[in-house]
């Protein structure tokens, strides 16, 4: 069996009092640093486990331990892979990181740069966060930080000859609009649309950003009707929406193009992400996907699903703390 945790973002008391709750113990040794464990669960941690929280550090300690003695296991999360390519410079020796260091990008990442003050304490961190696979998928069970597209996971899968970065694929995975950047994109921060012009919103962060995080996983239709395709309005995350709109030709209720949205059908394997900071009580997406996260860096739950190799997902399995 598998306890899934969503996006725990440097809230370490949280971490503990849910794996207390979910039944796992502190295991201590002479040899070996102590870590959390379940006498037959897994943890599956959804990654994004730094920035924004107060316990950068302890979360780390936490999840590297029970990972390093086979207590959990992790996927990377949008967090994860920012935090590589910050720390990494540019290969053309113009001394500029892959993620620029500007106001926006090293204030997101405050909390870890303050934690982790040391740089080569800090290069150990971000060397592990390379380790991390981009997707994990067991038999019926696929887990991914943001958004599952099999054609996506296929490419990448090829291009990398596996599930993680290399060396030799490390600086193209993190080049602005390169191929291989574009798909991790996609499978680390999901689907996003570009809003209609002069529209904005403020996002988590209090940046005024114009393209939204989609769902993804609606199916658009294959007919020619645009009533039966999900409007903009419906494909934006809640958090997201925009207002409703006063115009005779409300911009937001067009239809979405077909490539936008993937879907995920209903006949697909088990699918669980984290990312997309729900708020509400924790409740499936699909019989066959569901959300982790639900916004524990903003007053919100951090959750987690027990997974008891069921074939269709069950509300009553999803456990939380607030």
């Amino acid at each position: 069996m598998y306890d899934i945790i969503g996006d725990v973002h440097g809230y370490a008391d949280q971490l503990i009092e849910l794996l207390t709750a979910l039944g796992y113990q502190k295991q201590s040794s002479q040899k070996q640093a102590s870590y959390y464990q379940h006498p037959t669960n897994k943890v599956i941690f959804l990654g994004d486990f730094i920035d924004r929280g107060p316990q950068q550090r302890e979360t780390l300690a936490i999840v590297m331990a029970m990972v390093e003695q086979g207590a959990a296991y992790t996927v990377m999360g949008n967090h994860e892979l920012n935090a590589i390519a910050y720390h990494t410079l540019k290969a053309d020796n113009s001394g500029e990181y892959l993620r620029p260091h500007s106001d926006k990008n090293t204030q997101q990442h405050k909390a870890f740069l303050t934690a982790y003050p040391d740089e080569q304490e800090r290069s150990k961190i971000i060397d592990w966060f390379k380790t991390l696979p981009l997707w994990l998928e067991f038999d019926g069970l696929r887990v991914v930080h943001a958004c599952w597209q099999q054609t996506v996971i296929e490419r990448v899968q090829q291009k990398l000859q596996g599930n993680t970065l290399t060396p030799q694929t490390l600086h193209e995975a993190l080049t602005y609009k390169t191929p291989l950047f574009a798909d991790i994109e996609t499978l680390l921060k999901g689907v996003e649309i570009t809003l209609p012009q002069g529209v904005v919103f403020t996002d988590n962060d209090g940046n005024e950003r114009t393209e939204v995080r989609a769902r993804w996983w609606l199916q658009s239709s294959n007919s020619s009707s645009n009533e039966e395709k999900p409007t903009l309005r419906q494909a934006i995350i809640d958090e997201c929406e925009p207002p409703a709109s006063n115009v005779d030709h409300d911009p937001f209720e067009q239809p979405i193009a077909e490539q936008l949205l993937s879907g995920y059908q209903q006949s697909l394997p088990l699918c669980f992400i984290g990312h997309y900071w729900f708020n509400q009580t924790p409740s499936l997406i699909l019989p066959n996907l569901a959300c982790v996260d639900y916004s524990i860096a903003k007053n919100g739950k951090l959750v987690a699903y027990r997974f008891k190799g069921e074939a269709q997902l069950n509300n009553e399995h999803f456990f939380w703390v607030n």
